[in-house]
């Protein structure tokens, strides 16, 4: 009887306290870790141990964890430590956490080994660019990217004077990496795969006005000027492919008139 009340008092005094604490459920060998939660309530969590020690290190450490959580000291950092260690402790080994920039600078490298080089020109431009929508961010686990920044990101090329069919471009570009890395178990769930597509209604082109045309013609090679002002004076809207096709036909013996055909 006098051992029952010590243990009583004991484990009355570990709840009092909010102390990590082991026990056993019915039928189980496995070790329970109960523990006070960051928001004070208590916890009640298998360890997935046999071993009392083990189990213990492992209780101790998610203890510590919310003790830190509650005291606003808790970094994502120290959280993937706790969480490697406590893989490491389980055979499992280290467990690697990826950052958003890594993973995507990873993944576009692995692409410019096996695509085409317009293709991954075009990736690359993508990922660069929404790495850099990120900012600081992108050096957080890759995890942490959600829809609403995939949506961002899309919506800041329509603002941008791009069309939506550029915009639905990056949509399909992003999910290709983060379909990858949810196949990898990196991360639950595709974050670009939650945003929509935006309607692909057709956009009226405008003439280039003159501005354009002399911007053109700065930078364009000594075949371009020629299609560029070939398109000008036939009143072409899409220069490149209405005059890329054209050749002049020979003369004809009795006039010294030209014709173009297409």
């Amino acid at each position: 009887m006098t051992v029952l009340v010590a243990l009583t008092d004991l484990v009355l005094l570990v709840l009092l306290l909010g102390m990590a604490s082991l026990r056993k459920r019915p039928g189980s060998k496995k070790w329970v870790c109960c523990y006070t939660r960051p928001d004070d309530s208590r916890a009640q969590k298998s360890t997935g141990k046999i071993n009392r020690d083990e189990a213990m290190q492992i209780c101790l450490q998610w203890e510590a964890s919310a003790d830190q959580a509650r005291q606003g000291n808790f970094t994502e950092a120290q959280a993937r430590k706790v969480v490697s260690d406590i893989a490491q402790r389980s055979g499992m080994g280290a467990i690697e956490f990826a950052t958003t920039k890594k993973f995507l600078t990873d993944w576009i490298t692995s692409k410019e080994a096996t695509k085409a080089k317009g293709t991954t020109v075009r990736y690359r431009y993508v990922v660069e660019k929404f790495i850099e929508a990120l900012g600081n961010r992108a050096l957080t686990n890759l995890g942490n990217v959600r829809p609403s920044d995939i949506s961002a990101f899309r919506d800041a090329q329509v603002n941008a004077g791009k069309s939506n069919g550029t915009a639905n471009m990056v949509i399909k570009t992003l999910r290709i990496p983060f379909n990858m890395a949810r196949r990898q178990g990196l991360i639950l769930s595709n974050p670009a795969d939650a945003v929509d597509l935006l309607s692909a209604d057709r956009q009226s082109r405008t003439t280039f006005s003159r501005t354009q045309i002399a911007d053109l013609m700065k930078v364009a090679d000594l075949e371009w000027k020629g299609m560029i002002l070939l398109g000008v004076c036939h009143g072409s809207n899409s220069l490149a492919s209405s005059c890329r096709g054209c050749r002049f036909s020979h003369p004809a013996t009795t006039s010294r008139r030209r014709s173009l055909r297409r």
